[in-house]
C-alpha cells in the first residue's frame, strides 16, 4: 500500500455522527477541485480523512475538538507531479525540510540519479530516508537506467527483473518518464518488457518525449506512456493533448517556458490533464521562488485563474498517477490541506498531512534532524589516476603529423537551449593535440566513467557559455559519471582531482586555483548539509562561474549536467563517445579516421 489505509465503517460512523470526528475546522473558505467553487464550510477529520465537509454550516458537536479557520482559504495539499529529489542536492531528510512548508505535502519523485548510481540499493535509500519526513514521498520506478543502454555505462542496469522487484516496494505508485522514446516507439525488447510489468501491477506509465510528433508520438502513446514535461512549444502541447496525454508543465532549473505556456492556455476549454512539476530544482530556487505553490502563484500572475491553477496542482496529478483519495477536499479522501490567507498568492499559515498538523507559525512541528544512513558513508567515485596528458584531445595516430584535422564537435543551438547539433570543422593540431580555436567560445569536454571502468571520452564543445578554466561536476544526467569542462588540461585535473577527494560534487578552477566547490558525498549527488548552507556554496559557485567567462548563463551548474544527457536532442557526450541521440548510435570524433 502507498496511501495511508482507511477504515470505511469507521469513517462512515463519523460522517453520520460528526461528534465521532477526530477535529474539525471551522470557519474556512472552502476550494472544491470537483466544482471549482469557493466556498465557506467547514471540514471534519477522522483517521487522517476527510469525511464530512458542511457547507451549511451546522453547529458544531459540543466538546469535538475545533480549529478556527479565521476566514482564511481552505485547499488541498499541493502535489509534484514529477521530481527528483536529488537534483536539489539535497538529502532526502534535508529535502522535506525545505519543501514540506510551502504546502507540498505529496510528490512523486523519480529516483532516477541514485539508481543510475546505487542500482536497487540507492532506491532502498530514498525509501528509508523518506520514512519520517513532513511530506509524502511517492515513488516511480526509473525506467531507463541507463538512460539509453550501450551508449553509456552507469552504476547499474535495469531490466524487468530489477522492475518486478521494486514492484514489491511500498509507495511505488508507477514507472517514472520512459525517456527512452526510441525505444518505445521501436518496440524494443527493454522498454516493452519494463512497461508491461508496470501496466501489469495497474501502474501508470509517466512519459518523456521532446519533439515526439506525428505517427512517432502515436507510437509512443500506444506504447504506454500517458503524460509529458518535456514540450517546448505550444503547438507540441496541443498535439500531445489530442494524443490524450497528461502535460507536467514544468519550472525547473533552466526550463522557464511556463509564463508564455500559461498564456496561450488559460483559456482553453479543457484543462483537466495539466499539472506542475518541478522536475530538477536545486535547493536555492526552491528557497528563494517557492516549490509548487511558487508555480501556482506565477502561472496565476499569467493569467490563470485560481480554480485552475490549483486544480493543476492537486487534483489533476493525483488523477494522471491514478491515485484515487489525494488532491481534494471531499469525503473518503486523505486530509492534507493548505491554509492560506490569500489565494492568489499561496504562503502557508498552517498545512495538514493526513490529518496532523506538520507547519504552523511559520516552522515545521516536530521536525527531526537528519540521520546519517549506511549509503550515505560510502564513497562511489571511482575514477581512475588521472594525469594532465589524460585531458589532452589527441589525434589519431595516422594523423599525428598533420597540421589540422577534421573534427566533429557539438554545437549548442543557444547559450540557453539545451539542445545541440552536430558540426564539422578543421582544427590546428600541434604535437599530436587538437588546438581550440581562437574565438572563445570552443572549449574541451570530457566525461570519464566514474563507476571503476576506464573509459574517458573527450571532444569540443561551443556555445557552453565559459571561456576560462574548468568546471568538473558527478552531477550529470543520466549516469552521472564525471563531467569536465575545460580551456586547459591542467586546470581540467585539478578539477577533476578536487571532485574524487571530495567524493563527489561540483568545482571550478581557474589558473591552477580552486574558485569554489560544492561537496556531494552521497551518491556523488547529494549533502546532508543545512540548507543554508548548501545554498551559500551554489551561490559561490555562481560567482566563480562569472570568472570562469559566464556572462550568458545564469548558472554553469545546470549547463553541467546536461552535456551528457543522452536523451535530449540531438548529439551529446558519454564516457563511451560522441552520441547521436535520436538515430542511438556512437558517432567517429574524426569522420576521416572513424575507427
Amino acid at each position: 500500500m502507498y496511501l495511508k489505509q482507511k477504515n470505511r465503517r469507521v469513517l462512515k460512523q463519523a460522517a453520520l455522527h460528526l461528534a465521532e470526528n477526530d477535529f474539525v475546522i471551522t470557519n474556512v473558505q472552502v476550494f472544491n477541485v470537483f466544482t471549482k467553487e469557493i466556498c465557506p464550510a467547514a471540514v471534519y477529520v477522522k483517521n487522517g480523512f476527510t469525511t464530512y465537509v458542511d457547507y451549511d454550516q451546522q453547529t458544531t458537536p459540543p466538546g469535538l475538538k475545533t480549529i478556527d479557520g479565521q476566514a482564511n482559504y481552505l485547499l488541498p495539499g499541493l502535489i509534484d507531479a514529477h521530481t527528483h529529489i536529488e537534483s536539489t542536492m539535497l538529502t532526502p531528510q534535508r529535502y522535506a525540510e525545505l519543501v514540506a512548508p510551502f504546502g507540498t505535502t505529496t510528490v512523486i519523485c523519480d529516483p532516477h540519479e541514485i539508481a543510475n548510481a546505487f542500482g536497487i540499493q540507492g532506491l532502498e535509500y530514498m525509501l528509508a530516508a523518506t520514512e519520517n519526513v513532513p511530506l509524502r514521498v511517492l515513488f516511480d520506478i526509473p525506467s531507463c537506467v541507463p538512460s539509453v543502454e550501450h551508449l553509456e555505462v552507469s552504476g547499474a542496469v535495469f531490466h524487468k527483473e530489477q522492475i518486478q522487484k521494486i514492484l514489491t516496494f511500498k509507495r511505488v505508485v508507477g514507472l517514472a518518464e520512459v525517456m527512452d522514446y526510441q525505444g518505445v516507439i521501436n518496440d524494443s525488447t527493454r522498454m516493452a518488457e519494463n512497461i508491461t510489468a508496470v501496466e501489469n501491477q495497474g501502474l501508470y506509465i509517466q512519459g518523456h518525449c521532446p519533439l515526439v510528433s506525428q505517427q512517432d508520438l502515436a507510437a509512443y502513446r500506444i506504447g504506454g506512456p500517458i503524460s509529458d514535461h518535456e514540450s517546448s512549444t505550444i503547438a507540441e502541447i496541443k498535439e500531445k493533448l489530442r494524443a490524450g496525454m497528461y502535460i507536467d508543465l514544468k519550472e525547473a532549473n533552466t526550463t522557464r517556458n511556463l509564463v508564455k505556456f500559461i498564456k496561450e492556455i488559460k483559456d482553453w476549454p479543457c484543462l483537466s490533464r495539466f499539472t506542475f512539476c518541478t522536475d530538477d530544482r536545486r535547493a536555492n530556487v526552491i528557497q528563494k521562488q517557492g516549490h509548487i505553490n511558487g508555480i501556482v502563484n506565477k502561472a496565476m500572475r499569467a493569467g490563470l485563474s485560481p480554480q485552475a491553477a490549483v486544480s493543476f496542482a492537486t487534483i489533476n496529478a493525483a488523477q494522471e498517477a491514478q491515485i484515487a483519495d489525494l488532491g481534494a477536499i471531499a469525503p473518503g479522501y486523505l486530509a492534507d490541506f493548505v491554509l492560506t490567507a490569500d489565494l492568489t498568492d499561496i504562503q502557508p499559515l498552517m498545512i495538514w498531512l493526513e490529518g496532523k498538523i506538520t507547519y504552523q507559525k511559520q516552522h515545521l512541528v516536530e521536525f527531526k534532524q537528519p540521520k546519517t544512513l549506511p549509503l550515505e558513508k560510502i564513497d562511489s567515485i571511482q575514477i581512475p589516476s588521472l594525469q594532465k596528458s589524460d585531458f589532452d584531445l589527441t589525434v589519431p595516430p595516422a594523423a599525428q603529423q598533420l597540421s589540422k584535422i577534421k573534427m566533429n564537435y557539438i554545437a549548442y543551438q543557444s547559450y540557453t537551449s539545451a539542445f545541440t547539433d552536430l558540426k564539422t570543422a578543421e582544427f590546428a593540431v600541434h604535437e599530436g593535440r587538437v588546438l581550440l580555436p581562437e574565438q572563445e567560445d570552443f572549449m574541451f569536454v570530457a566525461v570519464i566513467n566514474r563507476y571503476g571502468q576506464k573509459h574517458l571520452a573527450k571532444a569540443l564543445l561551443q556555445k557552453f557559455g565559459i571561456n576560462k578554466g574548468a568546471i568538473a561536476s558527478t552531477v550529470s544526467h543520466d549516469s552521472h559519471n564525471l563531467t569536465v569542462v575545460y580551456r586547459n588540461s591542467s586546470d581540467a585535473l585539478l578539477a577533476a582531482q578536487q571532485v574524487k577527494q571530495q567524493k563527489g560534487g561540483l568545482v571550478a578552477v581557474k589558473d591552477g586555483q580552486i574558485l569554489a566547490q560544492i561537496a556531494l558525498p552521497v551518491a556523488g549527488l547529494m549533502t546532508n548539509q543545512p540548507v543554508a548552507a548548501v545554498n551559500e556554496q551554489i551561490q559561490q559557485l555562481t560567482q566563480a562561474g562569472q570568472a570562469l567567462g559566464t556572462g550568458v548563463l545564469a548558472n554553469p551548474i545546470s549547463r553541467m549536467t546536461i552535456v551528457s544527457l543522452l536523451v535530449s536532442p540531438y548529439f551529446k557526450l558519454s564516457d563511451l563517445g560522441l552520441v547521436d541521440t535520436l538515430q542511438h548510435h556512437l558517432l567517429p570524433l574524426f569522420p576521416d579516421y572513424p575507427n
